[in-house]
């Protein structure tokens, strides 16, 4: 339980944000922040004091920043004494951690400007391949990700029997990638209504393949089916 855990220990901080589980307990929210008061006497009259900061992110359980503040060296007159030093001390601290709240807000600030300018351009569309030759997966995707303008990232790709799938960003509109899609199969000598049919609802794409058959059959008597 977090009781048992000693937190002024570092490592003991540190095996906390590593345990989900432990950390799901103490808050809900979806960023942590640590604060580690630095302190170290330098002589009888001076010591240096400053405070670091870490901000973790429970979902993704790592840190995505770091911050600290100028080292403040503290000189003690001398006559004082430990009411008068830490008096001192508590004076820097206040100061210190006004400008260290300050800081933490620009930086969640930016983070914040940063990810609703990415939720902003990119979007994520669906593909989906029925009856396609591993070769011409591998064609398409590597088309998508180094030819394709706006592409972002992919993932999700998945392989079930003949189907093929996966989740594709890109700050590009539907129609856009529809267009170079059939130009890039095209490529490969596959035209749609003839070699595919291609189908767009929302932002899910499925693309299917029509069989391909090296003989036409016998054809019997024709002459009954009319």
């Amino acid at each position: 339980s977090i009781k048992n855990l000693d937190l002024k220990n570092t490592k003991n901080l540190d095996k906390l944000l590593e345990n989900s589980d432990i950390l799901s307990d103490i808050i809900d929210a979806e960023l942590f922040i640590t604060l580690k008061l630095n302190y170290q006497r330098i002589n009888k009259l001076s010591s240096s004091v400053y405070i670091s900061s870490e901000i973790y992110n429970t979902q993704t359980k790592n840190y995505i920043s770091t911050w600290s503040t100028p080292r403040k060296i503290i000189r003690y007159p001398k006559d004082c004494d430990d009411i008068c030093e830490n008096l001192m001390l508590s004076e820097k601290v206040i100061l210190l951690s006004d400008q260290l709240g300050n800081s933490i807000l620009r930086i969640l600030d930016a983070k914040l400007k940063e990810q609703k300018n990415y939720s902003n351009i990119s979007k994520v569309y669906n593909f989906k391949f029925y009856d396609f030759k591993d070769k011409d997966i591998i064609y398409l995707t590597d088309i998508m990700v180094n030819e394709f303008p706006g592409f972002i990232k992919i993932t999700n790709e998945q392989s079930f029997g003949k189907q093929n799938s996966w989740s594709y960003y890109s700050s590009t509109d539907l129609l856009k990638l529809k267009k170079w899609l059939m130009i890039s199969l095209s490529d490969i000598d596959l035209n749609i209504d003839k070699d595919y049919e291609l189908s767009v609802s929302d932002n899910n794409i499925f693309v299917k393949k029509f069989p391909s058959f090296n003989s036409i059959g016998s054809k019997g008597n024709t002459k009954k089916f009319n």
